[in-house]
């Protein structure tokens, strides 16, 4: 687990070059936005070939920080190979390459083609590429290092595609979470791959036509480009859709794009195009039918296709023992829920098997209808882990803080609230161990959310008749506050505004010089084919939790520095639930049935069918009474007269601030629970202020 960045540079023939092509002050505002996440090692690389057509010299730098956790003597990068086979022609200069003193070196074959990686992520399935590659007649310097084995694996594939395994490009090879950039001089071509869920992050940008830039926070895409002298500009249309989910594909940053989960995307110089960016592969999921075969050919997945609790266990057992690979101390977040309990219990038995004892943490609320932890404790008193309960009103005094500290590194303006319980739980168990399993993937995978049943209720005229009889008018946002919830979408946008952090009418009386009918132009086409939806947990698979979810774990943890591996999103698991239908997951139980009937072979049932409370703040009431500071930032927010560092009010161009203040002034008075609602927007300031400032 790291952060990563690189530079792409081209410079056409004739035209002069009168200074470094990628300034080093570049690297070292990439360097500077990616250092949280990798305290223990540092380096950076350069090199300049000429271009495959000839037309000029493609520089290339990277950068990046790491986290050791695998092969902690073997793994540093950036990871070089030099290939002995092709000598380079027309080098611009030998490649170099720096360490942790951050002096660069010549490497010793300067003067041939290199292939080289940075990587953020773990591959899990590491020593079996290994062995493959090494029968393949590849030579390894390292003894276990995952990068070694994705830096092989890249070189092999990109030229030798469907040899040696199944078929396809690197990324069909993977099991784990990654975003990696790799260069070939020898074709002086970049590639970019991330993974399946989107555990991993990567935006990359070209601010012009002879530049591309690429990093695991979109923080250091925009502070690059500033020191290049191109000015961030907000995109609308994606503040305002930020603002309404608290996340979405569109970026609010002109011109600044995130890598699509299973993907792999190829960068190339040359000619008057300059630098273009190509989609090469995704990996593409079953989408269940008669007739569909599974990507991967050869594999025994007779048990995952039948979808019995046997097959599941069986394939979970494999995730979770792939994932306790680690040279540092490992441990568990455990909610109490099914998912993160299910995990748990198969992580303390691997590591009992072996001996050791898992730690478990969870988090306290100081809201009795969010607290789990009673729950939590009699699992891990089940388990016999080594548990420990941390208390989340105590990092909450931070968190007006924490706000600032967490959307500056992420760059982006993300509206869901838990990052902070997330991210107080991570910095409490960074304090014992350096990687922790999570339960992430379940609800998504097996069925878990209450939307999925409204999903069904709003696809028949029929349902939401039914649903409209449930809710007398007088109730309507009180006693039946989730039905009446049904039905606004339903007249809107349907099962996406039930995802909404604002509603499409709730939006309309925030947004600055609102348009109803163009707001609702600009819903329709953002929505686009999704508003019809025959599947809510594939949508909630490609947009809610790469977007969402796995933006707010890996933001909040590798904040500290806190790697967090999820066994529910192994590929086989992926493939398996989401080819099956939502009936066949419930298996006749409701939500997560076929989980449960899992679940209930390793910790008793009392503990498996109790309702699950969700992870939240009781973020309302915190405002209310100033908790943390969050009532001072929300009044701050609202101010009429403010202005970024720039002189522009990018705050005021989206949100309307006397609305704002309004609707702070009804939830002080307690008119309506405001809470979410007022955090996104309070976050979109902090965002503009950071955007805005120099």
């Amino acid at each position: 687990m790291c952060g990563i960045a690189v530079i792409l540079k081209f410079t056409p023939k004739g035209v002069r070059q009168n200074e470094e092509v990628i300034a080093e002050a570049w690297l070292d505002g990439l360097d500077a936005a990616i250092a949280h996440r990798g305290p223990n090692g540092r380096g950076r690389y350069r090199d300049a070939v000429m271009a495959a057509d000839g037309s000029g010299t493609v520089h290339i730098a990277m950068a990046h920080r790491r986290l050791a956790v695998i092969d902690l003597a073997g793994g540093r990068q950036p990871m070089v190979r030099p290939l002995p086979e092709a000598r380079a022609a027309g080098l611009a200069h030998a490649a170099l390459l720096s360490g942790d003193d951050g002096v660069y070196h010549g490497l010793e074959h300067g003067s041939q083609h290199h292939e080289s990686i940075v990587f953020n992520g773990c591959i899990y399935n590491h020593r079996e590429l290994r062995a493959a590659l090494v029968a393949s007649g590849r030579e390894f310097a390292s003894d276990h290092s995952d990068t070694e084995a994705l830096l092989h694996a890249c070189g092999y594939w990109l030229t030798r595609p469907g040899k040696a395994r199944d078929s396809g490009t690197v990324i069909d090879q993977l099991d784990g979470m990654f975003a990696f950039a790799f260069w070939s001089s020898k074709v002086a071509t970049l590639k970019l791959g991330r993974d399946l869920a989107g555990e991993k992050p990567l935006y990359w940008m070209q601010p012009d036509a002879n530049t591309f830039v690429a990093c695991s926070c979109a923080s250091g895409v925009v502070k690059v480009m500033k020191l290049m002298g191109h000015k961030p500009r907000m995109d609308m249309t994606g503040a305002t859709m930020w603002l309404k989910h608290g996340y979405w594909p569109v970026m609010p940053v002109q011109g600044l794009f995130e890598a699509e989960p299973g993907t792999l995307l190829r960068i190339v110089a040359g000619g008057d195009a300059g630098i273009t960016v190509t989609q090469v592969a995704k990996l593409r999921i079953p989408r269940g039918g008669d007739g569909e075969t599974w990507p991967r050919s050869g594999a025994d997945f007779a048990a995952a296709e039948q979808l019995t609790p046997e097959g599941v266990l069986g394939m979970l057992r494999r995730s979770v023992g792939t994932r306790l690979e680690a040279d540092v101390p490992i441990g568990c977040f455990l909610s109490g829920g099914v998912d993160s309990s299910l995990i748990a219990a198969l992580a303390q038995e691997a590591m009992q098997a072996g001996g050791r004892v898992l730690d478990t943490f969870t988090v306290s609320m100081p809201d009795a209808s969010l607290d789990e932890s009673e729950f939590a404790e009699k699992v891990a008193g089940h388990l016999r882990t080594r548990h420990r309960t941390l208390d989340c009103a105590g990092g909450a005094q931070t968190a007006a803080a924490d706000i600032g500290k967490l959307i500056g590194q992420l760059g982006l303006p993300f509206g869901d609230s838990s990052l902070l319980p997330t991210h107080w739980l991570a910095a409490a168990a960074r304090a014992h161990v350096m990687v922790a399993l999570g339960g992430d993937g379940g609800d998504e995978l097996f069925g878990g959310y209450r939307r999925y049943t409204a999903a069904r209720l709003m696809g028949t005229r029929a349902g939401l008749l039914s649903a409209a009889r449930l809710v007398p008018s007088g109730l309507i946002g009180f006693a039946s506050k989730d039905l009446a919830r049904v039905l606004v979408a339903s007249r809107n946008f349907g099962y996406q505004d039930i995802l909404t952090i604002h509603t499409t009418p709730q939006l309309e009386r925030v947004l600055a010089a609102s348009n109803g009918e163009d707001l609702r132009r600009l819903l329709a086409e953002q929505y686009g084919q999704r508003t019809g939806l025959t599947d809510a947990r594939q949508d909630d698979f490609d947009n809610y939790l790469p977007q969402d979810l796995m933006r707010k774990v890996d933001t909040a943890a590798m904040a500290v520095a806190l790697e967090v591996r999820s066994p529910l999103l192994e590929r086989d698991v992926v493939f398996a639930t989401l080819r099956a239908t939502l009936a066949q997951v419930e298996a006749g139980e409701g939500r997560k049935g076929l989980l449960r009937q899992v679940a209930r072979q390793l910790i008793p049932a009392e503990l498996v069918d109790r309702p699950k409370q969700g992870f939240a703040i009781p973020i309302g009431r915190w405002i209310t009474e100033n908790f943390g500071g969050l009532r001072d930032l929300a009044e701050a927010a609202f101010e009429p007269a403010g202005q970024t560092g720039t002189g522009e009010d990018l705050f005021g161009a989206v949100v309307d601030r006397a609305a704002a203040r309004a609707l702070l002034q009804g939830h002080l008075v307690g008119e309506e629970d405001c809470g979410q609602r007022l955090y996104s927007l309070m976050v979109l300031w902090v965002w503009c202020e950071w955007l805005g400032g120099e």
